[in-house]
């Protein structure tokens, strides 16, 4: 039915950085009958090309149809949203605290690339947040919200309700939530055996080797901490 991909739809866009439990979220949000989309679509939002493309991937979502927003989560610089034409989608941003962000960045870059290439990780969070505070900025306040990720874990109900809130939903959002053939996949998000396990889990934090360690405090310096806080700040006040 091609012509469904022209009914009305809004959008929620979740605006964070890699390692932010940003899977999690979009799992949790897809509870709700009112949202489809639980895994990162990748793609860019400019044009209408790029809304068809974009609804073309969620089509074969359960309960595409049915639902009345499409979600989302961006995560790079790179994946350009147009504010003229999405200024009236729903904005959820996301941060997570620094050090346990770039333990996990770290874990994670290392099972792939060389240690001498690290420093990409600083570069890229730097701009990242640098880019959300412009976003931010230039979103109406009524479209835009900010949800700590460790208040997801740790304070669960009460995100829950805030999002909910938000976004008008009818039924409450649950912390229980599906899974299907991407959740925990490359190329999808979180791929840790927790994200498949169907619920919000508390973890223990990462522990690293001693060489892990000065890496971490290679990249994770004093800067880092400022600008999270400076941003963070901003997301509180709802300025």
């Amino acid at each position: 039915k091609p012509h469904l991909l022209l009914q009305s739809k809004k959008h929620i866009f979740i605006i964070s950085h890699m390692r932010a439990r940003t899977t999690l979220l979009s799992h949790i949000l897809n509870t709700s009958n009112e949202i489809v989309g639980s895994n990162e679509l990748h793609v860019r939002y400019r044009n209408a090309f790029d809304e068809l493309k974009a609804r073309t991937m969620r089509i074969h979502d359960h309960g595409f149809y049915e639902s009345s927003y499409i979600c989302d989560k961006l995560l790079h610089n790179r994946l350009e949203i147009n504010l003229d034409r999405y200024r009236n989608a729903k904005y959820i941003f996301n941060l997570r605290p620094v050090e346990d962000t770039f333990k996990s960045l770290l874990l994670r870059h290392l099972q792939h690339q060389p240690a001498s290439s690290v420093h990409k990780l600083q570069e890229y969070y730097t701009k990242r947040l640098i880019y959300m505070k412009e976003l931010w900025e230039a979103l109406p306040p009524e479209n835009r919200i900010y949800i700590n990720s460790d208040d997801v874990i740790d304070d669960t109900q009460k995100s829950l309700i805030k999002l909910q809130e938000f976004l008008s939903l009818l039924e409450p959002l649950s912390e229980e939530y599906s899974i299907d053939k991407n959740t925990g996949t490359s190329g999808h998000g979180d791929m840790s055996t927790n994200i498949t396990e169907g619920k919000v889990i508390k973890t223990a934090p990462s522990l690293l080797t001693e060489n892990e360690e000065k890496l971490l405090n290679q990249i994770c310096t004093k800067s880092e901490f400022e600008l999270f806080d400076e941003l963070e700040a901003l997301f509180n006040t709802g300025v």
